[in-house]
């Protein structure tokens, strides 16, 4: 029985997958050469449409015109990558399906893999044949049009005259023969993770059946824990090793479908129409078949598995919190004990501090030597606030390393740990808010970033201009240092953002384990009349979760103060340049980046708003308890958490100001006074 052996096929004709029989050094050579060849044609087309996007296209109709094709190419050249040089790991996901609790053992489970075998092979040749017959139709219709011309097909920049013809059929070729690689390496990966997917899906069969032998004596019980097991692993490996490639497809997909509904839109009904219409539904094919089987495995899932195994007992606080805060380099991780590991991230962390203090160095230093007019100063002023932050921030995060640190391990411990399943669901519930609101927040300010610096790509940087204003103590005029300046402004923008958005999510994260404990400590006393858990345990608790928030408060009230000043100055900075500026790319991008300076501090108030009130309604749920029904000692007690939990919890930045959405409208009218006294300053 021979596994996804028409996939292998396809992976092996794209360059991706040498043969498992091609043992000898000669074949491995050779096979070696011939990716190197594929990947040598993908990669160089993709770079001259990359370069091309840079350099000559000046309008949105060239820009989506090439955008389509050079996207899709850089999804088939990350992939070809990623599949070459993980080559080991794919083999031995395969290998798995044919071993240990995998192998079908009697003539019915040999049969369902058999039924799912054929059901990878013709989805993946119906698959192959729509991308194949497009690739060419498209080739047939540039043949009998761009090729008579002696026009190119696709867009580029060519470093080299190919006005002649024999050096024109070579560039021809060589575009052609790079998208038709592109094509195949997408189809061969598309494949290979469909019948993953779809591999899993006979498992879960699989193991149906053997779940019912168990009755009947034919199976035992641990073997099928055992596979259970199994297939979860299977399941977490195979999303480790093409989820990176499945992001980078859906972002691509994304690009390509808006950027061929523009052309669409502006083309009349010819050949190019139709091309870029069967395009654009490949696209759309593609994407929907990773969604499609990816949908089929969840509901068989549920269907027939989760029913009998759904409790996930290992739980992890703030994992994509602290795994960007960790990025931002201000949060070594716990784990990364050795002196080798601490140094290497204490070497990046240094590094992180150095560009973000090297930068906020240069651009301060602009304000105080070269600002002469209010317009220059509000330009550089409101940048350099929200890098001065950042710089506060990593700062105060290094040096309270410990203290997070033991902030996060509070949660996992008694009496913050949960202690039966309707806990865990309540706790499971906040941890898939809270990354959820990380994940949004997140993809908020590195879209409004990647916005400004694709914008900057294609005007400043042609034009030899920094994106940003600052002091530069030497001369950038040679290409090669001004490349260099643009780097360190460009990275130093982007660690400034991680920053930024790994302590306003640790600060929310924490606010709402606030939440979470509250609503714990609410399910613990409905059970405390049940004599599941002892009353002194739950006031313990409800002291526990105020000296938790103290502590929140103490370690980040210098921060929120900080942020809050600087948010007021930014965005009454903004105001008053969006009244003095045109419309064009830079107002757009100076009301982006208000927006994302109002979202920032918006958090703040709407998290410490929703602590305020969750604290206040822990009084009403006591109150809807049958607590009248207990001894006159315990009503005691109980009258005692009421009267304290009329005080709510409240966050404040430096005892004088409390986070709640009404220091949010505070915020937004000092800013607005500010703005009307910086419109009386002459110019």
């Amino acid at each position: 029985m021979k596994t996804l052996k028409f996939t292998l096929v396809i992976l092996a004709i794209a360059g991706c997958w040498r043969p498992f029989s091609w043992t000898s050094l000669i074949k491995h050579t050779l096979y070696n050469a011939y990716t190197l060849l594929i990947i040598s044609l993908m990669y160089s087309f993709t770079f001259t449409q990359f370069m091309d996007a840079v350099l000559n296209v000046n309008n949105p109709d060239d820009f989506t015109n090439i955008l389509y094709t050079m996207v899709t190419m850089f999804a088939a050249c990350y992939k070809i990558l990623n599949l070459w040089v993980n080559h080991e790991r794919f083999v031995e996901l395969i290998h798995n399906l044919t071993e240990g609790t995998f192998k079908p053992v009697v003539s019915v489970e040999i049969e369902i893999r058999r039924k799912f075998d054929k059901m990878i092979q013709n989805y993946a040749m119906c698959y192959a044949i729509l991308i194949m017959v497009t690739c060419a139709g498209h080739v047939l219709l540039s043949l009998l049009t761009n090729f008579k011309k002696r026009q190119l097909s696709f867009r580029g920049w060519v470093p080299f005259d190919y006005s002649s013809f024999v050096i024109f059929c070579f560039t021809y070729a060589h575009q052609y023969i790079g998208v038709i690689s592109g094509s195949f390496v997408n189809v061969a990966c598309d494949s290979l993770i469909v019948g993953l997917l779809l591999h899993l899906c006979c498992q879960i069969t699989i193991l149906q059946y053997r779940l019912k032998g168990v009755t009947n004596g034919q199976n035992t019980l641990s073997d099928c824990v055992r596979q259970h097991h199994h297939i979860i692993e299977y399941a977490y490996a195979t999303n480790a090793r093409f989820t990176r490639i499945i992001a980078i497809q859906f972002v691509a997909s994304t690009f390509v479908v808006c950027s061929n509904l523009y052309q669409l839109s502006r083309t009349t009904l010819n050949t190019y129409f139709v091309g870029i219409f069967a395009y654009t539904f490949c696209v759309l094919v593609q994407i929907f078949i990773y969604c499609w089987f990816g949908n089929k495995l969840k509901l068989m899932v549920y269907k027939r598995i989760f029913a009998l195994i759904k409790q996930d007992f290992i739980m992890r606080i703030l994992k994509l919190t602290c795994t960007i805060f960790m990025i931002a380099g201000c949060f070594r991780p716990q784990s990364w004990t050795s002196l080798f590991k601490r140094t290497i991230y204490n070497v990046y962390r240094l590094y992180v501090i150095s560009m973000l203090y090297a930068f906020t160095l240069s651009q301060v230093i602009d304000v105080v030597m070269n600002t002469d007019n209010p317009n220059d100063f509000t330009d550089n002023l409101n940048k350099s606030l929200t890098v001065s932050v950042s710089c506060y921030k990593i700062f105060i995060a290094w040096l309270s390393y410990k203290n997070i640190a033991a902030l996060i391990n509070y949660l996992t411990e008694e009496p913050f740990k949960p202690l039966d399943l309707g806990e865990m669901k309540i706790r499971r519930q906040y941890d898939k808010i809270i990354r959820n609101n990380t994940l949004r927040y997140t993809i908020l300010i590195v879209t409004s970033w990647m916005s400004l610096i694709l914008t900057s790509l294609l005007t400043d940087f042609r034009h030899r201009k920094l994106t940003y204003r600052g002091w530069i103590p030497y001369d950038y005029s040679s290409y090669a240092t001004f490349c260099f300046t643009y780097a360190v402004q460009v990275l130093s923008t982007f660690h400034c953002i991680v920053v930024n958005v790994a302590c306003d999510t640790l600060l929310c994260g924490f606010l709402m384990h606030i939440c979470c404990q509250i609503e714990i400590l609410e399910y613990r006393l409905t059970k405390f009349l049940c004599n599941q858990f002892s009353l002194g345990y739950c006031i313990r608790h409800h002291n526990r979760i105020f000296e938790f928030a103290r502590m929140v408060n103490t370690r980040f009230t210098q921060i929120i103060g900080l942020q809050f000043m600087a948010s007021t100055m930014v965005t009454c900075f903004n105001l008053y340049q969006l009244t003095k500026s045109a419309l064009g790319t830079n107002h757009v991008l100076t009301i982006i980046y208000t927006i994302c300076m109002l979202t920032q501090i918006f958090i703040y108030c709407w998290f410490g708003n929703r602590v305020k009130l969750k604290s206040l309604q822990l009084t009403n749920s006591i109150f809807q308890m049958e607590w009248p029904i207990v001894e006159n000692s315990v009503k005691k007690s109980i009258l005692i958490i009421m009267k304290r939990a009329m005080t709510p919890i409240e966050i404040s930045t430096i005892y004088i100001l409390n986070i709640n959405l009404d220091s949010f409208v505070v915020l937004l009218k000092t800013s607005y006074s500010v703005y009307n006294v910086l419109l009386q300053v002459p110019e």
